[in-house]
C-alpha cells in the first residue's frame, strides 16, 4: 500500500482520511502544489 508520494515539488502522505501535504520544495507554495495536484489535500 502506498503511504507517501514524493514529487519534485512536494511530499504527500496517503492516509485513511485522504492526502496530507507533508512538505513543499523550497520556493514552492502550498497553493502551487494544490493547483498541480488536482486532488484534495489536507
Amino acid at each position: 500500500m502506498v503511504q507517501r508520494i514524493i514529487t519534485s515539488i512536494a511530499v504527500i502522505d496517503v492516509t485513511n482520511s485522504g492526502l496530507v501535504l507533508a512538505e513543499t520544495a523550497p520556493g514552492v507554495t502550498e497553493e502551487q502544489v494544490r493547483a498541480a495536484t488536482g486532488a484534495p489535500l489536507t
